[in-house]
């Protein structure tokens, strides 16, 4: 937790660049703080990345919708500021190979992967007047892996961040089944969109039973690459902090 504080110090106007993203301007900054770390303290701050905390739904909306100034990040009997959290994710991905190489050193089976969790987090706080608001599609993409006790938060949990909630008719009921919750987002989203972009994330066999093949299980982690399904994740960073790298969209179907 130290570590992280002294990382969130480095950035000079935090909300520039949670706006615009984090620059290559830090690197060598960040890189001499890494250099000074002990391997297990490398390993524990991806450790903390790792706790089931990043991984459920309801986290992202919480985060997303409180004001940034007032977020703080409790662990044990010390808390840091979320934006402290999200420099230290963004930091480890920009000096990647380093921190990776230190920890491997000491723990090589660790994957080293739970920054990620910080930088998915992050993509929720756009700035909605500088950057188009994420449609809920999107979001259900982007927050596949997350986790819910009830199946319909995977919908639902996202649905007050999405920009076209109101225009696909969607509200939430828990007195439906998640199966037919499911079938209707489907349905709508093909009717207002006219698109089968939705499509792209079926994936079988499913959790729930009576799912047609057509509906995505999103109580389902995602088991196969994403495909790219927005303008906004193609060809790399076309957006400061873009969560999907060098992806192309799909066009099997040229212009029909």
């Amino acid at each position: 937790m130290k570590l992280v504080e002294e990382l969130g110090r480095i950035p000079v106007r935090v909300d520039e660049w949670l706006r615009y993203g984090l620059k290559n301007e830090y690197t060598n900054q960040f890189a001499d703080i890494f250099e000074r770390q002990e391997s297990r303290t490398l390993e524990g701050l991806d450790g903390l990345f790792c706790r089931p905390w990043w991984t459920r739904v309801w986290v992202v909306q919480e985060v997303s919708v409180a004001k940034q100034d007032m977020v703080r990040v409790i662990c044990g009997r010390r808390s840091v500021a979320w934006t402290d959290i999200l420099t230290a994710a963004h930091a480890i991905e920009h000096c990647w190979f380093l921190v990776r190489d230190r920890i491997q050193q000491r723990y090589p089976e660790r994957r080293c992967e739970g920054y990620n969790e910080g930088i998915r987090m992050g993509q929720c706080r756009r700035d909605r007047a500088a950057d188009p608001p994420f449609k809920l599609l999107e979001l259900m993409h982007q927050h596949r892996d997350c986790d819910a006790t009830d199946a319909r938060d995977h919908l639902y949990g996202l649905w007050g961040l999405a920009g076209d909630s109101e225009d696909l008719g969607i509200v939430p009921d828990y007195l439906t089944p998640p199966h037919d919750t499911f079938k209707a987002f489907v349905k709508s989203i093909v009717t207002h969109t006219g698109s089968l972009d939705v499509l792209c994330a079926c994936q079988q066999p499913t959790h729930l039973q009576d799912l047609p093949s057509w509906v995505p299980d999103w109580s389902m982690h995602r088991q196969t690459a994403v495909i790219c399904i927005s303008e906004r994740y193609c060809g790399g960073d076309t957006f400061p902090g873009c969560p999907s790298r060098n992806f192309e969209k799909y066009n099997a179907a040229g212009n029909s």
